[in-house]
């Protein structure tokens, strides 16, 4: 491991030149505070770009839901009324070299995560501080992702692609707009602006003022410009027997090709247009264009490779931090412990902004913005649990020009909050309650909801918040607990290979824990254990754990385990076949299994065993409530003496589905499902209708449209989309 040798103060100035020092200390000043940093991110329910002054962390809001543009202003407004709601952020901020104009995207999901009514993407051209917006290009095409590039000159912008798949180019303000291409992409400006390349099926092709010429043939996955417009470095993603892969050099009139490695992408051009770093196999790397010599700079594979505006350093991050490397004597030094995802210079070359690439843990990125300088002094700039947090991405430096005025960021909504009730902006997907406090999951963001107090919280320890709910083919929150000040919770991701994990939040402290990690392939645990239902009340938090045979998928064994404090846990019950933790009340557990319901006490303590499976359970009280097939069985929770059997429409029927392999207790979308059972009642939702029976004498009545449904104490919460309702006990029809 490298040790963390800050440069000094003396050496950092030497290795940055006289060019780029300042005159005196108040033009030092001057020029710190006209910089800022943008990046695009999800603190605000519909993601936003902001601006923030490095030196004093000042944040201004760049994009609006308020614009008179159309889109814009669908995209950013909380769709309450009508589901589903519109899903997009705003990403990608690329502003022109004079500081005056902005170029930026709309972001949405892609067909594969829904449907392609909600799948508008479009492309925007506005002043700097994003007033005044135009629409280049929109599109609701699968797998259409827009890029654009400045001309050097701040005159033009090139970008791809619309919904013909047309490369154009566009004046600064979006008129006089000409195609170039069609299925071009990734265009890229010449250093002088006067020729503009991009790649398509055939090739790379750099266009003039007279005409398009190929210059590369082959499947082009990357390619950049020299400094000097003499040469363009480009990569070939796979062989062909005109066109081996590897990474090549051509000069931008398509003579002279040389082929540079055998693999290399990230492709870095120095300032001085002599060297060339990329990432190979044999780590990080420079190629000398004139005696094309490559050495090797890091035998880690580095990523965000980034050279200082002098071009004396080299900045790249790997797993143990971000290293500078002196191009001149190869020496190499970390500056910061802190992994990177993105990285980029300051104008002065003074220091680096980063996003710091935090575990993967909530299966969406987070991190802190923070800026390092060569003296190795390392800021937050944003946190990324703090205001205008959440996921950071897409950072770039810029200048705007002194008329620049950016807007006052526009507050947070979590949800509006009744006496009531609370109306989020997206669909709650599940729910939990536990005494005075409600917890819910939307988008896969985590909630509570405090009635007695009005207030609502984010739980997770990252503010980030754009919807994601369209994820639900890759990702998903497939099970929620709440007991006293802590929310668990578990995720899943990928496709036909998957991870989960499972872990929560103590509220108040901050804190997290990490309850566990699994991994399954088609529906199978491939390794470990499979990580399955929460359930908690009270000072009691519980889930369950099991291995299983593949071919054919079976249960070999599962275990409840108790969540200790401190985010640990412990067995405290085990089956050689499905033992599902379904309710917990009062210290006890009700779980389920092949061919029994059983009770249990906090240390996993044998109370009750009912010979029946359940299609679901809830525990109040004296009271056992069992689901069979066409009913509702209630046994006296002390003796297992059945008291008396509820008639319920003989249709599917079970718990909510909430374990991803689904092999340890399957759950096939039931049309009937048991939510919760207090004060001799139960409530079950049939058909998308909220029921609620009473128990001594089996009348039942409808509440209302449903998806979910709890019992706290203050009375009855159910979830319709978007929105909770609060039915305290003296208003429920039965009471």
């Amino acid at each position: 491991m490298r040790r963390l040798v800050p440069l000094s103060l003396a050496l950092a100035l030497t290795l940055l030149g006289p060019a780029d020092r300042s005159s005196s200390a108040v033009g030092t000043e001057t020029a710190t505070r006209s910089l800022r940093i943008l990046y695009s991110s999800d603190w605000a329910p519909a993601g936003q770009i902001y601006a923030v002054d490095p030196g004093r962390n000042r944040v201004g809001q760049v994009t609006h839901g308020s614009s008179g543009v159309t889109s814009l202003g669908a995209c950013a407004r909380l769709r309450q009324d009508t589901q589903p709601p519109v899903h997009c952020v705003f990403v990608r901020p690329l502003p022109s070299r004079d500081g005056r104009r902005l170029v930026f995207s709309q972001g949405a999901v892609d067909c594969l995560y829904g449907p392609a009514s909600q799948n508008e993407k479009a492309l925007f051209v506005s002043r700097a501080d994003g007033s005044k917006p135009r629409r280049l290009a929109a599109t609701r095409a699968c797998g259409v992702r827009f890029l654009a590039a400045w001309s050097p000159d701040s005159r033009r912008i090139a970008y791809c692609c619309d919904g013909a798949g047309r490369l154009r180019v566009v004046d600064a303000d979006g008129s006089n707009g000409r195609t170039v291409a069609i299925g071009g992409h990734d265009p890229a400006w010449s250093p002088d602006g006067r020729r503009l390349a991009y790649a398509d099926s055939a090739g790379l092709h750099v266009e003039d003022e007279r005409a398009s010429h190929l210059i590369a043939r082959g499947s082009v996955a990357e390619f950049a410009w020299s400094p000097t417009g003499m040469w363009i470095a480009y990569r070939i993603a796979y062989t062909r027997s005109d066109s081996p892969g590897g990474l090549y050099l051509v000069r931008s009139d398509g003579t002279s090709t040389r082929r540079i490695a055998d693999v290399g992408w990230s492709l870095s051009w120095s300032p001085t247009a002599a060297l060339l770093a990329f990432r190979g196999k044999g780590g990080v790397q420079i190629a000398d264009v004139n005696t094309r010599k490559v050495r090797v700079i890091s035998p880690d594979s580095g990523y965000s490779l980034a050279w200082s505006p002098n071009g004396r350093l080299l900045a790249f991050a790997e797993d143990e931090g971000i290293e500078v490397a002196d191009v001149d004597s190869a020496a190499t030094r970390l500056l910061s412990t802190d992994r990177a995802r993105e990285l980029r210079w300051a104008p002065d070359g003074r220091s680096l902004a980063y996003v710091v690439d935090e575990p993967v843990r909530w299966f969406y990125p987070t991190g802190d913005l923070r800026v390092v300088t060569l003296s190795g002094h390392v800021r937050t700039v944003v946190a990324a649990a703090g205001d205008y947090g959440g996921s950071i991405e897409g950072i770039v430096w810029t200048r705007p020009s002194a008329e620049v005025r950016y807007r006052k960021p526009a507050p947070r909504l979590l949800g509006r909050v009744t006496a009531d009730g609370v109306a989020a902006p997206w669909p709650i997907e599940r729910l939990a309650t536990d005494g005075s406090r409600v917890a819910y999951a939307a988008c896969e963001r985590v909630f509570v909801w405090t009635p007695a107090r009005g207030t609502l919280l984010q739980a997770e320890p990252a503010a980030s918040l754009s919807p994601r709910c369209t994820w639900s083919v890759l990702s998903g929150l497939y099970s929620l607990a709440l007991s006293r000040d802590r929310v668990a919770f578990g995720l899943d991701y990928g496709g036909m290979s998957r991870i989960g994990w499972l872990g929560g939040v103590t509220l108040g402290e901050g804190g997290t824990f990490t309850l566990g990690t699994a991994a399954w392939t088609s529906g199978c645990i491939s390794r470990d254990y499979g990580l399955g239902n929460l359930a908690g009340s009270e000072s009691l938090l519980v889930f369950s754990r099991w291995r299983e045979d593949c071919v054919p998928t079976r249960t070999t064994v599962e275990e409840i385990r108790r969540v200790e404090p401190g985010g640990t846990s412990r067995v405290i019950a085990s089956s050689p076949g499905p033992l599902v933790p379904l309710d917990v009340d009062a210290d006890r557990i009700v779980a389920g299994g092949s061919n029994a319901t059983w009770l249990l006490d906090q240390d996993g303590k044998l109370l009750l065993s009912v010979s029946v499976s359940p299609l679901a359970a809830q525990l109040s009280g004296s009271q056992l409530v069992v689901l069979v097939q066409g009913a509702l069985r209630v046994y006296d929770a002390a003796s297992g003496q059945l008291e008396r059997t509820w008639s319920l429409p003989d249709v599917p029927s079970g718990a909510e589905c909430r374990s991803p392999s689904g092999s340890s207790w399957g759950c096939g979308g039931p049309r009937l499902v048991l939510e919760d059972a207090a004060r001799g009642l139960v409530t079950y939702v049939l058909d998308g209708q909220v029921h609620v029976l009473r128990l001594a004498d089996g009348v039942e009545a409808t509440i209302g449209p449903g998806t979910l449904a709890r019992f706290m104490d203050a009375g009855l919460v159910y979830a319709d989309g978007a929105r909770l309702h609060l039915v305290p006990f003296d208003r429920l029809p039965l009471r």
